[in-house]
C-alpha cells in the first residue's frame, strides 16, 4: 500500500517506518524511499553496549528515558547554515551548539531525489561534509 501511494507522487516525502518484527525488515531491504527502524534491533544493540561498558547505562537512561532528549532531523537552514557548502563536523557542531542543541550526525542524500540515503553518526571533528539542500542534520535537543 505504501509503495503504491508513493509511486503516484511527484515528490518523495520523508517517511520513517517502524517495524515490530525484525523479519519484516527484509521486505524493505531494497526500498530507498523510506527509512526503516526495528526497535528490537535497537534495544538489543543498546543492551550489548551496556554489557560491554556499564557506564553507558546512565547515558542511555538520560538520553532515551521518558524525560530524555529528542532526536530530530533538521534542514541546515534552521541554523542559518548555507548550502551547498563544505563544512567540517566541528564547525557545524559549534554552530548548532550556539542554538543550545547538539549535533550528533547527518542523514546524507546520495542522489538528487533523496531515494538513497546514508546516516553518519558521531563523525570525527575534522571530517568534511559538502552539505546539500537534501541533507539533514541529526540533532539532540
Amino acid at each position: 500500500m505504501l509503495r503504491a501511494t508513493l509511486s503516484k507522487l511527484d515528490h518523495h516525502p520523508d517517511i520513517l517506518v517502524e517495524l515490530e518484527s525484525p523479519t519484516a525488515a527484509e521486505a524493505f531491504a531494497d526500498e530507498n524511499r523510506c527509512d526503516v527502524i526495528v526497535p528490537a534491533y535497537i534495544s538489543s544493540h543498546l543492551i550489548a553496549h551496556v554489557g560491554l561498558r556499564r557506564e553507558l547505562s546512565q547515558v542511555f537512561e538520560e538520553v532515551l528515558g521518558p524525560n530524555g532528549c529528542d532526536m530530530t532531523l533538521y534542514h541546515a537552514g534552521v541554523y542559518n547554515i548555507e548550502v551547498p557548502k563544505t563544512y567540517t563536523f566541528g564547525q557545524l557542531k559549534a554552530i548548532v551548539r550556539s542554538y543550545g542543541h547538539v549535533l550528533i550526525g547527518f542523514r546524507i542524500a546520495l542522489d538528487e531525489n533523496r531515494h538513497k540515503r546514508r546516516v553518519d553518526l558521531a563523525p570525527h571533528s575534522n571530517s568534511e561534509y559538502q552539505l546539500t539542500d537534501n541533507d539533514r542534520l541529526i540533532i539532540l535537543h
